[in-house]
């Protein structure tokens, strides 16, 4: 939640909007224990069974979509990198993500009669198995 003061009537209130934002986790902290390993485990799992289970309902449903809601994309590679290099991707995906983010929630406050539609934003960086 957010302060939304404009939305008050005077002083005596206090009114709050929902802040709409990602879900990151940082994750050094729980490969110290086998337990937060296993649970570090689980909920990746579920993060790409959930994403998945997203993904195919957006694939069974886009045709009924409004044609100016139809975007989409999907972008891929399979590249060698350092591990400083996969550090910088990581990053420079999170601050695309958060800055895009934020300039869609500011939209929503400057023009909040045009059209939104819910956009999910699905990134991930991770070595892959050789």
């Amino acid at each position: 939640m957010r302060p939304a003061p404009e939305l008050s009537g005077d002083t005596r209130e206090s009114w709050w909007r929902a802040h709409h934002g990602g879900l990151a986790r940082s994750t050094p902290e729980l490969t110290v224990s086998a337990a937060g390993r296993q649970v570090l485990g689980l909920a990746e799992r579920e993060d790409v069974a959930h994403e998945f289970r997203s993904v195919m309902a957006w694939l069974a449903e886009r045709e009924d979509l409004p044609s100016k809601w139809q975007h989409s994309m999907s972008s891929g590679a399979l590249i060698r990198a350092t591990d400083a290099q996969l550090i910088d991707l990581k990053q420079r995906m999170e601050a695309l993500v958060e800055e895009w983010s934020e300039a869609c929630i500011r939209g929503q406050d400057e023009t909040p009669d045009e059209d939104r539609w819910p956009v999910r934003v699905i990134a991930r960086v991770f070595p892959a198995a050789l």
